[in-house]
């Protein structure tokens, strides 16, 4: 989004995240030219679900530091196919699994720290 707005050309470029094959192949390229990336920032592309995201714990295994800020994941299920990374922060804000987890703080922690128990 930053880059639409310093040069319009990169306006026009749609990125679907649900796409699997799209995640898997960018996925592959991070490995192949960063494999000890430790931060990832995902902020605001509109991602309903991680389940695209299957194969970043096997692939970029160093990661510690996610942001998914500004999308649109709902529910702790919406995560799930993170489960197992080591990360020692996860950035949600902005997104309505947040707004929901007001209601039952409780329930929203426990719920995260069941996928990401190094948090």
């Amino acid at each position: 989004q930053a880059a639409a707005q310093q040069d319009p050309q990169y306006a026009k470029i749609v990125v679907n995240w649900a796409d699997h094959k799209f995640v898997n192949t960018m996925l592959h390229i991070c490995h192949e030219n960063f494999p000890g990336l430790a931060s990832l920032c995902l902020d605001s592309n509109g991602i309903t679900s991680m389940q695209a995201f299957t194969n970043l714990p096997s692939l970029l295994p160093a990661i510690q530091n996610l942001s998914l800020v500004n999308n649109a994941i709902s529910s702790v299920s919406d995560l799930k196919a993170l489960s197992g990374m080591s990360l020692r922060e996860l950035r949600l804000s902005g997104n309505p699994i947040v707004q929901a987890g007001e209601a039952d703080k409780l329930k929203y922690h426990q719920g995260v720290k069941g996928v990401f128990p190094s948090l």
